[in-house]
């Protein structure tokens, strides 16, 4: 549902283009003064703006060209009841989309808005796929309506004011690939080479050729490739040991092997990208840590798609925009019903996976927006959810105690409880227990547990024997410590 912000200080007319707007599917959002009208522009995604020209204090000129001064470009339709030659003139070069004259025809103002919305969606997606093309992606290309994309798109552009390596880190299909591009075209780096490499798709020997190059093939390798520009490693984690050793050293030396003994200094900026945790595959000793330290002095997350559910309309507008233009159909967007489905569903394969379900959809639908029928296996999959949950609800209540008390009560088949077991980070006041009674009774716990073998108490608890007779002493609990082991 697109957001339509109303800009007129006349209360009547506010509530007869509100009205107008809901009876054909849009969110009305007013404001009843120019001030206002861009303080919301400011905070709320909105789609297009249906602004009056004559208002006191500030003008609909004066906001229309503080719009495109701030960088709003989205479609501007204007009106008045005081038409003008020159304030048309004016305001069309100011970039409005349509003007009108009050009283409006509400059936032509709907019209012309549908058709606004339509062209910038078509120009934004034209634009986007064009920067895709050219390896030119801005970060004006990536929906971000979400604070958590928002947030990775700051980090990006203050990473493309900086020469240091980059890191990012997000699952398969949340966009990794058009960040580091978007970085680049926003450096310094922009007018020179981006060399792209996915590490877990190319053989280990092939890899290194391409990377460090060989003595016999003659070939550049990816650093010479990107000399001046950006080298991009996807999937950094899949590279061997090995390799990582080489690349560590390139980084310590800051000198790429021409030929058997001749060194060059090389001019690249480093992004590595991942979908698995390099700190986690360097506690694992996967990667070397070394390496993992150098690699990560800027890091970028990419949050998955069902962490940025505000972005998903936006998201599936463009790809609506993009395969109907290339399968000659014309799509309008989807209903609000999809909309709402779309947003429930998890999507693992994330934008990736949203990408591929709106073609298909477009593929299967015989009308002229996008229905809940148009994605059987997210209406499948959110049908199956839901009768799960229907399903445990209908259950009796589980009787696998809760605490560790219950725990060690019995090892026989536990009969539903009559009253819930004792809270042990609670006093029967109910406020919440000091550290030193609950580590106390964990202790006492663990000890029960373990028939009183001191090795095996400290194991458990992930603390030293010393430690251990240490708390035992504190807590009084070291009088009879005969299994000691």
């Amino acid at each position: 549902m697109a957001n339509i912000l109303v800009i007129d200080d006349d209360p009547i007319q506010c509530r007869l283009s509100e009205e107008m707007l809901k009876a054909h599917g849009y969110e009305p959002i007013i404001a009843q003064s120019g001030a206002e009208g861009l303080a919301i522009l400011e905070s709320q995604n909105i789609q297009a703006v249906i602004l009056d020209l004559v208002m006191p204090e500030m003008d609909g000129m004066t906001v229309l060209s503080e719009m495109r001064e701030q960088g709003f470009t989205m479609p501007v339709i204007v009106q008045t009841a005081h038409p003008d030659i020159e304030n048309i003139v004016s305001a069309i070069r100011l970039g409005a989309t349509d003007f009108f004259s009050k009283p409006i025809s509400q059936e032509r103002l709907v019209i012309s808005l549908q058709n606004a919305l339509k062209r910038f969606d078509l120009e934004n997606c034209l634009r986007t796929e064009t920067h895709r093309h050219k390896g030119a992606l801005s970060f004006k290309d990536m929906a971000a309506i979400s604070p958590a994309m928002q947030k990775s798109i700051t980090h990006g552009e203050k990473a493309a004011a900086t020469q240091i390596p980059v890191l990012i880190e997000g699952e398969a299909g949340t966009g990794r690939d058009m960040m580091a591009r978007a970085i680049h075209h926003h450096a310094k780096r922009s007018g020179k080479p981006f060399i792209a490499l996915n590490c877990s798709t190319i053989d280990t020997d092939e890899l290194d050729e391409m990377l460090f190059g060989s003595l016999e093939s003659g070939k550049k390798n990816a650093f010479e490739q990107a000399q001046g520009g950006t080298l991009y490693l996807d999937e950094i984690g899949a590279l061997s040991l090995e390799l990582q050793g080489k690349l560590l050293a390139l980084f310590t030396e800051k000198k790429l092997s021409t030929s058997a003994d001749d060194f060059a200094p090389y001019d690249v900026r480093l992004i590595c990208a991942t979908s698995k945790r390099l700190l986690n595959l360097t506690k694992q000793k996967h990667f070397r840590e070394d390496l993992y330290y150098r690699l990560n002095i800027f890091p970028i997350y990419m949050p998955p798609l069902r962490d940025r559910v505000e972005d998903i309309e936006a998201l599936a507008n463009h790809f609506i925009t993009k395969f109907s233009v290339a399968e000659g159909r014309r799509i309008e967007g989807c209903t609000t019903e999809t909309i709402d489905m779309l947003c429930q569903y998890e999507w693992p394969g994330n934008v990736r996976q949203l990408e591929n379900a709106i073609y298909r959809a477009i593929l299967l639908t015989e009308d002229g927006r996008l229905t809940p029928n148009e994605f059987p296996q997210i209406q499948t999959s959110l049908q199956g959810a839901e009768k799960l949950r229907a399903a445990l609800k209908s259950m009796s209540p589980q009787v696998t105690p809760d605490h560790i008390d219950a725990a060690t009560s019995s090892i026989t088949p536990l009969k539903p409880a009559k009253k819930p077991a004792k809270d042990r980070f609670l006093t029967e006041e109910g406020r919440v227990n000091n550290l030193a009674q609950v580590e106390k009774e964990l202790i006492e716990f663990a000890l029960k547990k373990h028939n009183g073998k001191m090795s095996a108490v400290a194991r458990a608890l992930g603390i030293g024997r010393s430690t251990l007779y240490r708390k035992l002493k504190e807590y009084g609990l070291d009088s009879d410590q005969s299994n000691a082991a």
